[in-house]
């Protein structure tokens, strides 16, 4: 390349005989290969703005964040997959700040994820933790494990608690479509484990059988027939998302499904939207099995830890009634 960024070409036959060089303007590509020259031109346009606009911490699309590690090498493309994990876990906490105001400040929220402390200040434990969940996090490129790992960072700052080691290392062999699977599931369980819906009612919403021993075999559920829980206190009240339900007289071993450690503490983390009518449906299937009586109550928020006297309680609606206008539950 000469001084003037023109491109020198020298050329010779054999070691004694004629040479020649010849000066050449440095786009002379865009004239040789003009379609290879445009598609390059525009690749490292197109790398040049997403790069200044990550730098820039400005919202990026899914598919922008797709592209921008494939279009690095191996060493970036980690780090910026590792950033995008830490960016999409600020915009977690501060989605949560407003609601847990009242538990926590927000601006401890953030700065537990947007900062990271000293390694001296961190015991061993923490150390280990921190580095096989950047470990595992660093690979991920697909959006929904990208925002399982985000919910994961964000949590402990939210007051949902910290994914166990044990729980990281099954994550680790997850893909996205068995986690979306977890996702549909995890909706179903009370206390962010127990499912009471019976197989033909999750069926009917699009889990059918395979997707259960997928789950099972993936370490997230546990389908043992045998498995029972017993409802025998004067009421067990067991949480589902945004609600409370409380079982009254059910003297009876129930049969369920149970999440395992690892998928109890994702379904913990990921903060699943709750549907107040599948808490019907399970509980209606309890009722089949020991009879008994179900009330429930709205929470105020989902960390709430307040007296369950102080929630306002009403009784379970029967299937294909109006639940438009509950019924306030009476003594129990």
């Amino acid at each position: 390349m000469g001084e003037d960024n023109s491109i020198l070409v020298k050329a010779s036959v054999g070691t004694t005989g004629v040479s020649a060089e010849m000066k050449l303007p440095a786009n002379v590509f865009a004239y040789l290969a003009p379609r290879i020259y445009r598609r390059r031109a525009n690749k490292l346009a197109i790398e040049s703005a997403l790069l200044q606009k990550y730098l820039a911490g400005e919202a990026m699309t899914e598919a922008e964040q797709d592209y921008l590690p494939s279009a690095s090498g191996a060493a970036e493309a980690r780090l910026i997959r590792e950033e995008n994990v830490r960016r999409r876990a600020v915009e977690i906490a501060a989605v949560n700040a407003a609601e847990l105001s009242a538990v926590q400040s927000p601006a401890r929220l953030l700065e537990a994820i947007d900062s990271s402390p000293a390694p001296s200040r961190l015991s061993e434990s923490e150390r280990d933790w921190l580095a096989k969940f950047w470990d595992d996090a660093g690979l991920v490129s697909e959006e929904v494990m990208r925002e399982l790992y985000a919910r994961i960072l964000a949590a402990p700052a939210a007051g949902a608690g910290k994914c166990s080691l044990q729980t990281l290392g099954v994550i680790r062999y997850l893909d996205s479509d068995v986690a979306s699977m977890f996702g549909v599931l995890a909706k179903w369980a009370f206390n962010w484990r127990l499912i009471f819906a019976r197989e033909v009612d999750l069926a009917a919403i699009g889990v059918p059988y395979k997707w259960l021993l997928e789950l099972e075999t993936a370490g997230l559920l546990e389908m043992r027939e045998s498995v029972h829980v017993h409802l025998t206190q004067p009421y067990d009240a067991m949480r589902f998302g945004d609600w409370m339900f409380a079982f009254v007289g059910i003297e009876v071993p129930i049969k369920r499904m149970m999440l395992t450690r690892a998928g109890a503490e994702l379904a913990r983390v990921a903060d699943l939207e709750h549907r107040l009518e599948d808490g019907f449906t399970s509980c209606r299937a309890v009722l089949r099995q020991g009879g008994g009586r179900v009330v429930y109550a709205r929470l105020p928020h989902r960390r709430w830890l307040g007296e369950r006297n102080d929630l306002t309680w009403f009784e379970l609606p029967a299937e294909g009634a109006d639940t438009t206008e509950p019924v306030l539950a009476g003594p129990w």
